[in-house]
């Protein structure tokens, strides 16, 4: 499991959404402070605006770079929740690396 996948996986737990409806279309308010947090979470890893995109199946970035834009896009709360999902996250692909032996520039911290 790559690190985004993770990421979506833990947001899913955190809001009992599925990953199935955060990488939907429905503009239901919950579904998309999850979606918003997805996004916040793989930005503040350094993935592009493209990548993103990618994964949520937006034609471009531009909708992302919307999201990101916006000062009052994702709350304070939502952004807390981002965050302690990439530390753990990160925690988790440090300790696989160990075990495995690798470090993480040798795998790139799973981007594509």
């Amino acid at each position: 499991m790559d690190i985004a996948a993770s990421i979506l996986y833990r947001i899913s737990l955190k809001t009992g959404i599925s990953p199935k409806l955060i990488k939907g279309k429905s503009r239901k308010q919950n579904i998309v402070d999850a979606r918003q947090i997805y996004m916040f979470a793989l930005r503040q890893l350094g993935f592009s605006q493209q990548f993103i995109a990618n994964k949520l199946k937006y034609k471009d970035h531009t909708t992302v770079h919307h999201h990101l834009k916006k000062n009052c896009a994702i709350s304070h709360e939502n952004r807390l929740i981002a965050t302690q999902i990439v530390k753990v996250c990160l925690r988790m692909a440090v300790k696989e690396n160990a075990r495995l032996g690798r470090s993480m520039k040798e795998k790139n911290c799973g981007r594509a």
